[in-house]
């Protein structure tokens, strides 16, 4: 196959740019993203200041939100087959945008959103640790400073608690891992999260984000101690006759990461991380896992998502593939 080299939205450090350096939304306005990835981060921040959606919830995000939320007005976004709905726009009269990403590479879009009347914010950021900043930034910018210190506060504690677990393994004994991302797993992912949990890519990595198209015969090239499959939808290859060829699925060493709304290791929510991160520490080295993963997961779905995880609910997310 032949490899395709894609460059996913990098980001080199922490910026914000917002009209007049005004607080954001401190009347309590409700806000609207352009994006799914914003959409979803305004839903975490306080679900009652999501203007709507800007585009379709697939039916693994769905079963995580409640009615109330799913119903919100879809109102398009940057997608091709599904642009902004601005009679939509005008008529709820909002007048508030956010969007993660950065304002240099942004400045037409961030105008066609001013040309409706928005004022816009603009957070640049996309690792795990960038969104602790981005959660805090976003609170002050929306006058809820106290609900971004503590979103803040889980992923500084998690990310924390994940490289005290693994600090001490020398780099001669650090996993080897194939992260496979794309619907079919076969873009070979650099993925940061990787490092924060002690172990190291398969493969040469040029930069946080990047991914290479593979196939399954270079997966097997890469000989790498463990698979992590981190797109929801490329979690079906764990059913495939071809993928459970690989010794490393023979060996049990190959893992779907959980997911539900959203992909743990997943680059679509990079928050996701804080509690994904020890998980896949926890995999790959088993022996010096001091988390409790069923608990800091039902803490963190309470806290970011807005519900109180059952049993059964987490079973389904940690353990489908098992």
């Amino acid at each position: 196959m032949k490899n395709i080299f894609i460059v996913l939205f990098v980001i080199f450090s922490f910026t914000v740019y917002a009209a007049d350096n005004a607080s954001f939304a401190v009347n309590g306005e409700k806000v609207y993203s352009p994006t799914l990835t914003g959409s979803f981060i305004l839903y975490i921040m306080v679900p009652d200041r999501l203007a709507g959606w800007s585009g379709q919830l697939r039916q693994y995000e769905a079963d995580y939100i409640p009615k109330k939320y799913q119903t919100l007005p879809m109102l398009g976004g940057w997608q091709k087959d599904q642009p902004i709905d601005k009679e939509l726009i005008a008529k709820n009269k909002i007048t508030k945008a956010f969007v993660i990403g950065d304002p240099d590479k942004l400045s037409e879009r961030m105008d066609e959103l001013k040309s409706i009347g928005m004022d816009v914010l603009v957070i640049k950021a996309y690792t795990a640790d960038e969104y602790i900043s981005l959660f805090r930034e976003l609170g002050r910018q929306m006058g809820i400073p106290k609900r971004g210190d503590e979103l803040a506060a889980f992923g500084e504690e998690m990310l924390n608690k994940t490289r005290s677990m693994v600090k001490d393994i020398p780099d001669s004994e650090r996993k080897r891992v194939y992260v496979g991302s794309g619907s079919s797993a076969l873009s070979a992912a650099c993925l940061d999260a990787l490092d924060t949990a002690g172990g190291k890519h398969a493969y040469e990595c040029t930069a946080v984000g990047a991914e290479t198209g593979v196939s399954l015969e270079k997966i097997a090239d890469f000989n790498p101690d463990f698979i992590i499959v981190t797109n929801p939808v490329g979690s079906k290859v764990m059913d495939d006759p071809e993928w459970q060829k690989l010794t490393v699925y023979k060996e049990n060493k190959m893992y779907a990461a959980p997911f539900g709304p959203f992909g743990w290791l997943h680059h679509f929510t990079p928050c996701t991380k804080f509690i994904g991160a020890p998980w896949l520490a926890c995999k790959l080295y088993p022996d010096k896992c001091n988390i409790e993963i069923e608990k800091e997961a039902k803490r963190y779905y309470k806290l970011f998502l807005h519900t109180d995880l059952t049993d059964k609910q987490l079973n389904q997310i940690l353990y489908r593939y098992k």
